[in-house]
C-alpha cells in the first residue's frame, strides 16, 4: 500500500472515531441531548409519540424537550420518580433541622433535642409519605387527603382531634371511636412549634400541583436495575471503546430479560453448537442470579426493620445523637448520615406488599 494511502486511512479512521467516541460538554448536556434525539426518531422507528417520561429531579431534560419540542403540537409531560420525590420530605425536613438547630420557637424551646423533633421522627414521616404515595397512586384527590393526614394526624391533641381524612386501620383515634371508647394520645408526640416549622414542606409536596406529578406511582428502579447489570460488562467509571458498549448493551439486554439461559440461542447462532459444560454454566448462573435477589431482598427487609426500630426508640427516648438544647452540635450531620443511610437506599425501594403496620403513619400513638 502506497503511503500516502495509508496516511489517509490512518486520518479517515481516527476521524470517525473521535466523531463517534468524543463527547464534548457534561454529563447532563449529553443526558439531554440523547433524550431529545429518542423522543425525535420515534415516528419515523416505530411510528410512536412519547408524551411523558419518568424523570428524577434533574430539571435539564425536562426544559430541553420543551424548548426544542421533538413534535409539533405536543406538550412533554415529566413524571416524577416516586422514590426521588419522596426522599424530598426527608431532604427538605432535615434541612430545617439543621438551619434551626439552635433557634427558640414559639414555646420556649429548640427545634430538636429531647422530646423535640427526632432524626427518627424525619424518618418515619419520609416512609409514611412513600407508603401514601404507593397505596394511593391512582387517585389524586385519596393522595392528597393521605398524605396530608400524616401531618394532621400527629398535630392532633386530645383536646383538638384532626384524623377526619385518618385510615382507620392505623389511626387508634378512629379505632377507639368505633367501639365507643375515649382515646388519650400518646405521650411520645412531637411538639406543635416544631410541626409549624415543617407544615410548609407539606404544603410545598402536598400540593394538588405537586402530588399530581407522581400519581401513577412511576418509578426508574427497572431502570436502574438493568444499569447496575451493564456497568458488570462496561463499568461506567472505566472506559472502554464502542465496540465493548455495544456488545454489553446487547448482552444485558438479553441477560435482564431471559436470563443467562436465552444466551443459549445467541451462542448456537455463532458457534453452531453449545457443549453441556456451558450450558450447565448458564443454567447456574440463572440459579445463582435469583437465589441472590432472594437473599437481597430478605437482606435489605432485615436492615430496614432494623432501622425502623432504632428510629421508634430514638423517637421515643427523645434522643437523636445531639446533646439537647446546647449549641455546639458539630457532629450533626454525620449523625444524620449514620441513621438516614440504610432508609434513603432501601425503604423507599421496598414492594407494596413488602411495607407491613411498623410503616403506618399512626405508629408512634
Amino acid at each position: 500500500m502506497p503511503i500516502e494511502l495509508y496516511r489517509q486511512v490512518v486520518i479517515n479512521y481516527k476521524s470517525s472515531y473521535n466523531k463517534i467516541l468524543s463527547n464534548s460538554g457534561s454529563s447532563g448536556g449529553m443526558e439531554k441531548e440523547m433524550v431529545h434525539e429518542m423522543f425525535c426518531r420515534s415516528l419515523t422507528k416505530y411510528n410512536t409519540t412519547y408524551v411523558s417520561y419518568v424523570g428524577d429531579g434533574d430539571a435539564k431534560v425536562h426544559k430541553h424537550l420543551i424548548d426544542n419540542p421533538p413534535y409539533p403540537g405536543i406538550d412533554i409531560k415529566k413524571l416524577e420518580d416516586t422514590n426521588h420525590f419522596a426522599k424530598r420530605m426527608l431532604n427538605r425536613i432535615m434541612k430545617i433541622k439543621r438551619e434551626n438547630k439552635n433557634k427558640i420557637l414559639s414555646d420556649g424551646k429548640r427545634f430538636s433535642g429531647k422530646g423535640r423533633m427526632t432524626d427518627g421522627h424525619v424518618i418515619k414521616f419520609k416512609i409514611y409519605f412513600a407508603k401514601a404515595i404507593r397505596e394511593n397512586k391512582t387517585d389524586l384527590n385519596k393522595l392528597y387527603q393521605s398524605s396530608w393526614a400524616i401531618f394532621n394526624h400527629h398535630y392532633s391533641t386530645n383536646e383538638e382531634p384532626m384524623h377526619d381524612w385518618c385510615d382507620p386501620k392505623w389511626c387508634k383515634y378512629l379505632q377507639a371511636k368505633s367501639m365507643g371508647q375515649t382515646f388519650s394520645g400518646s405521650k411520645i408526640t412531637i411538639p406543635r412549634a416544631c410541626l409549624d416549622m415543617i407544615k410548609p414542606v407539606f404544603e410545598e409536596l402536598c400540593s394538588h400541583t405537586s402530588l399530581a406529578r407522581v400519581v401513577g406511582g412511576e418509578s426508574q428502579n427497572a431502570n436502574e436495575a438493568y444499569h447496575s447489570l451493564l456497568w458488570t460488562m462496561a463499568p461506567k467509571h472505566r472506559y472502554c471503546s464502542s465496540t465493548t458498549l455495544r456488545i454489553g448493551l446487547g448482552l444485558s439486554t438479553i441477560i435482564y430479560n431471559e436470563g443467562y439461559q436465552a444466551l443459549n440461542k445467541l451462542f448456537t447462532s455463532i458457534f453452531l453448537s453449545m457443549g453441556y459444560y456451558s450450558t450447565q454454566c448458564l443454567r447456574k448462573l440463572d440459579v445463582l442470579r435469583n437465589s441472590r435477589t432472594s437473599q437481597t431482598k430478605n437482606k435489605h427487609l432485615k436492615r430496614a426493620k432494623t432501622t425502623t426500630t432504632v428510629a421508634a426508640s430514638t423517637a421515643s427516648t427523645g434522643s437523636d445523637g445531639e446533646i439537647p438544647y446546647t449549641p455546639n452540635e458539630e457532629n450533626l450531620d454525620s449523625i444524620v448520615d449514620d441513621l438516614t443511610l440504610d432508609l434513603n437506599h432501601i425503604a423507599l425501594e421496598l414492594s407494596d406488599e413488602d411495607i407491613t403496620d411498623i410503616y403506618e403513619a399512626g405508629g408512634d400513638d
